[in-house]
């Protein structure tokens, strides 16, 4: 067998395949990228089929309200420039017992509530432009760039 990685999905109104022949010359970034790739599948994916079961419209909502975006064409975007200060404060917000009551009003049960804090904090993350993992289109951007430097 040779050296692969290899990701098939298949349900009722998804089908993913992603494979990646890893050879001698593979870099390991482009291992992350391929990896990477498949993350940010899996999460849209994994998010959408969480939102069939919970309430996460009311999530968006009260992220907006933590960090002071509005709704504008079905998303919600932060006006101006994003500072530090805005950061803190939302991040502040966000760990707050006020949120804590309004997360409970939500979901109910104690192992409801994981989910919907994970989501929480990464739609408030999202709307401050932070991202947790890397996005894959910036690593192939990046390879793409030491490969033209190079040659």
């Amino acid at each position: 067998m040779k050296n692969q990685i290899q990701f098939i999905a298949k349900t009722d109104d998804w089908k993913m395949v992603k494979k990646l022949t890893v050879k001698e010359k593979t870099k390991p970034l482009e291992v992350a990228r391929f990896l990477s790739s498949v993350h940010e599948s899996l999460d849209k994916k994994m998010w959408k089929k969480l939102r069939q079961s919970m309430d996460l419209n009311a999530l968006d909502e009260l992220a907006a309200e933590i960090t002071g975006a509005e709704k504008k064409d079905e998303e919600y975007k932060i006006k101006g420039r994003i500072t530090f200060d805005k950061i803190q404060e939302s991040l502040k917000k966000l760990k707050s017992p006020k949120t804590g009551k309004k997360v409970n009003k939500i979901v109910s049960t104690k192992p409801g509530k994981q989910p919907v804090k994970a989501y929480l904090t990464r739609k408030v993350l999202g709307l401050l432009k932070m991202r947790i993992e890397p996005d894959p289109d910036k690593i192939k951007k990046h390879i793409k760039k030491k490969r033209l430097q190079q040659a």
